[in-house]
């Protein structure tokens, strides 16, 4: 039987200490794909300047992580916005990536929006324009990372515009495939063998049957890097290739 590959990504750039002390860069080495921070929520130039030498080097597939301009909140907010300033801020900060990126000699490969906003723009038809538009505008190459309970999806798809569904080992689900608000107890999942075991169900199962191309684990979890390279083992051993 042909082995399977999956996409193991994080988000990274949103802790200036673990960029400092070496755990963001062991943490890019354990994935495939990482969504750097670009300004909204965490990150500046010399964090995403950072990261992507980083990703260069252990090969890893480089992506935009925008959101709501939100660093107080963590961009965990909905925001109301006017169109034309959401649309600003984000193609503001999908350019800062792919100026810096360009400079480095790199390329840009997907797009996984942050927070709120990852959450708006896979339930709010007027939100999911707003970044459809901005892809458009910057590189409509961009693949757009998103969750499989998505209602938006053909407005990415009619654009032209790929989409890859993603899962979450540090996160709890609902029996309907939601995820557990970050304010309920059990919300985190901070088990490495619980996050692994997780990690291939969802591989294997989806979300209710749904097929998830990606798993995320979030660089801001207490032990990500032990987290991230248990679910790299155990889907390893399942006969999974890890791949963008």
């Amino acid at each position: 039987m042909t082995a399977r590959s999956i996409d193991l990504n994080a988000d990274v750039g949103e802790i200036p200490e673990a960029l400092a002390d070496g755990r963001e860069n062991a943490l890019v080495c354990a994935v495939s794909s990482a969504n750097i921070a670009a300004g909204g929520h965490a990150g500046n130039e010399h964090s995403i300047r950072a990261l992507i030498d980083c990703c260069l080097a252990h090969d890893t597939s480089i992506g935009v992580h925008p959101s709501y301009p939100d660093r107080a909140g963590f961009g965990r907010t909905s925001i109301a916005m006017s169109r034309h300033a959401l649309l600003g801020t984000l193609i503001e900060q999908i350019e800062r990536v792919r100026s810096l990126a360009d400079v480095a000699g790199a390329v840009v490969a997907h797009l996984k929006p942050h927070g709120a906003l990852y959450h708006d723009v896979s339930r709010d038809a007027a939100i999911a324009c707003v970044l459809r538009d901005a892809i458009v505008r910057t590189d409509p190459s961009l693949r757009v990372v998103l969750p499989p309970t998505l209602a938006t999806g053909a407005i990415f798809e009619e654009a032209g515009i790929a989409i890859t569904l993603e899962g979450f080992v540090d996160r709890a689900y609902t029996p309907d495939g939601m995820l557990v608000e970050r304010s309920e107890p059990g919300a985190l999942i901070l088990d490495p063998e619980r996050a692994a075991s997780q990690a291939v169900r969802l591989a294997g199962e989806g979300v209710r049957g749904v097929r998830i191309d990606t798993l995320c684990v979030h660089s801001d979890t207490p032990g990500a890097l032990a987290i991230s390279r248990s679910v790299r083992a155990a889907l390893e051993a399942g006969g999974y290739v890890i791949g963008s």
